[in-house]
C-alpha cells in the first residue's frame, strides 16, 4: 500500500483503502491491519531513532579513526628519523667531554647534572615518550641519532616551561650542538647551516636537505637547488597547464632570486631601531 499525499494517513482513511484491498487480497483481513496501523505509528519514531544512533555511531568511529591518525602521526615524529645520524647515543652522553671549561666544571663537579646541562646548552628538552633515552630534538635509530623536525618546531610555553610541538623552539642552539659534535667526533659539519644565532634556524638549508631525500635525482648538489633547464626565450604556446606552471620567467618581477626592493628607502639608523624591535618578539 502505498500513501503519495499523507505520512501517516486517518485512520478512517485506512480502513476504507484496507476494505478494497481485502477484495483484491482476500487473506488480508482488515480487523487484523487495524492492529498493523497503530503498531507501525509506534515503531517508525523507534526505527528513526536507530538511524540516528547509526548515525551518531559512524561518526563517532570517524572520530576514533582520526585520533588513530593523529596518534600515528605524533609517533612519526617521536620515532621516524627524516635524515642522516650526526653521532651516537654513547657519544651524546660523552658531549660534556668537549665543553669549555666553566660548562665542564659544572658536569665534572657534580655528574648527576650532566644530562640536564647538555639539554640546556643545546635548547633540547625531555622526549614527550617516556621510553625514549634521546631528548624531544633527536630520534634514536639502529644507526645513531638523527636530528628531527622537533628541533625547531617543538618550544616551551613561557612563564610554564610546558613543552608544546609546534611552537618555535626559541632556545634551541643547533650551531653550538654541531661544533661540540665536530669535537668529538673529528667531524667536519658546516654548522653554520644550520644557523648563526641561539633560537634561529635556516629553514632554506632544511627546506634544501627535505629536497635532497625526496628527489635526490632531480637535485643539484653542484649548484644547490632543483635540476633546472634554462630556456633562451618565453615558454612555448603549445605546453599542457601542468607544465606551463613548471616554467619560471625570471624577467618578471618578484619572479627573480634578486629579492624584493622593501626596505631600500630605510636608513641605517632605521634598519637598526626595526631589528632591536624585532628581537624582542
Amino acid at each position: 500500500m502505498t500513501f503519495r499525499r499523507h505520512l501517516h494517513p486517518p485512520l478512517s482513511v485506512v480502513m476504507a483503502r484496507l476494505r478494497r484491498s481485502t477484495l483484491r487480497c482476500p487473506n488480508v483481513s482488515a480487523n487484523s491491519l487495524v492492529v498493523w496501523y497503530p503498531t507501525f505509528l509506534v515503531a517508525l519514531p523507534v526505527l528513526f531513532g536507530l538511524l540516528s544512533l547509526a548515525v551518531r555511531s559512524s561518526r563517532s568511529m570517524t572520530q576514533t579513526d582520526q585520533e588513530k591518525s593523529a596518534a600515528r602521526g605524533l609517533d612519526h615524529l617521536l620515532h621516524r628519523s627524516y635524515g642522516h645520524p650526526v653521532l651516537t647515543q654513547a657519544e651524546f652522553d660523552r658531549l660534556w667531554t668537549v665543553w669549555e671549561t666553566a660548562w665542564k666544571t659544572k658536569a665534572e663537579s657534580n655528574p648527576a647534572l650532566i644530562r640536564s646541562l647538555t639539554l640546556e646548552r643545546y635548547g633540547f628538552t625531555p622526549s614527550l615518550d617516556p621510553k625514549s633515552t634521546a631528548p624531544l630534538q633527536l630520534v634514536s635509530t639502529k644507526s645513531g641519532l638523527v636530528i628531527t623536525c622537533l628541533a625547531c618546531h617543538a618550544g616551551r610555553v613561557p612563564g610554564t616551561g610546558q613543552v608544546m610541538i609546534g611552537m618555535p623552539n626559541t632556545d634551541v642552539d643547533l650551531t653550538t650542538f654541531i661544533d661540540d659534535v665536530n669535537k668529538l667526533r673529528g667531524g667536519s659539519v658546516p654548522a653554520g647551516l644550520f644557523q648563526k644565532t641561539r633560537g634561529h634556524t635556516n629553514a632554506v638549508f632544511m627546506t634544501h636537505v627535505l629536497l635532497m631525500f625526496r628527489n635526490p635525482k632531480g637535485y643539484d648538489r653542484k649548484g644547490v637547488g632543483l635540476l633546472v633547464e634554462s630556456l633562451s626565450g618565453p615558454a612555448p604556446a603549445d605546453l599542457s597547464p601542468i607544465d606551463r606552471r613548471r616554467v619560471v620567467d625570471t624577467t618578471v618581477t618578484g619572479m627573480s632570486n634578486q629579492g624584493h626592493p622593501f626596505g631600500f628607502k630605510l636608513t641605517e639608523e632605521e634598519k637598526q631601531r626595526v631589528i632591536e624591535y624585532l628581537k624582542t618578539l
